[in-house]
C-alpha cells in the first residue's frame, strides 16, 4: 500500500486547495492519502459522502470548509473533523472523528477518538458540574468514542487510527 501523508494546518487560508497540490505533486500510484485532523471541520454523521458537504448549518458546522479539493483524488482518504448527530446543539456533543472516504468520495468508514485530552477537549466530572466546563472556557462539549475496531477499507487493509494524543495511550497504540 502507498499512503501520501500530507502535513498543512488547517488553519490555513485555503488549506485544503493546498493540501490537494501536495497530493498531485506526490504523483499518481496513491492508494490512501491522509491528511489531518480538523481538515474537515464540524459534519453531520448523516453525510455520506464529500458531496454532501455543503453550506447547510443542518449538516455541516461553520466555519465551512471547501471540501471540492478533496474530490477524484484517485485513491482513498483519511482525513480528520469533527462528527456530531443531527440533532445535536451547537455546542455538541461532538466526537473527534477520522473519516475514510473511498475514490467515488463515499465515507467507507468512520473512527471516534476513545482517549480526549482532560481540559483541552473535556473536563472530568463536567457531566455532574457544568461550571468546570464553563471555567475552562471550553467552547464545545466532546464525547469519547467506544470502538478501537480498524476502519475497514473495501480495497485495502483495515485501518487501525489513533487522533492526536491518543498515540500516547500505551493500550489503545497497542490494540
Amino acid at each position: 500500500v502507498r499512503v501520501g501523508v500530507v502535513q498543512i494546518s488547517p488553519a490555513w487560508v485555503d488549506s485544503t486547495e493546498k493540501m490537494r497540490k501536495a497530493s498531485d505533486e506526490l504523483g499518481s500510484g496513491i492508494d490512501l492519502f491522509i491528511w489531518p485532523e480538523s481538515t474537515f471541520g464540524s459534519m453531520a454523521t448523516s453525510i455520506n459522502s464529500l458531496e454532501e458537504i455543503v453550506r447547510d448549518v443542518a449538516v455541516v458546522r461553520p466555519p465551512f470548509i471547501n471540501a471540492e479539493p478533496a474530490k477524484k483524488l484517485g485513491a482513498s482518504l483519511l482525513v480528520g473533523g469533527r462528527n456530531f448527530t443531527p440533532e445535536t446543539s451547537e455546542e455538541g456533543p461532538y466526537w473527534q472523528t477520522a473519516s475514510l472516504f473511498n475514490e467515488q468520495g463515499e465515507i467507507s468508514g468512520r473512527y471516534n477518538k476513545r482517549h480526549l485530552i482532560p481540559i483541552g477537549e473535556y473536563v472530568p466530572f463536567e457531566n455532574y458540574f457544568p461550571a468546570l466546563h464553563e471555567m475552562a472556557q471550553l467552547p464545545d462539549y466532546m464525547t469519547f468514542g467506544y470502538s478501537d475496531a480498524p476502519i475497514a477499507d473495501p480495497h485495502g487493509p483495515a485501518i487501525g487510527v489513533l487522533i492526536c494524543y491518543e498515540d500516547l495511550v500505551e493500550d489503545a497504540a497497542r490494540k
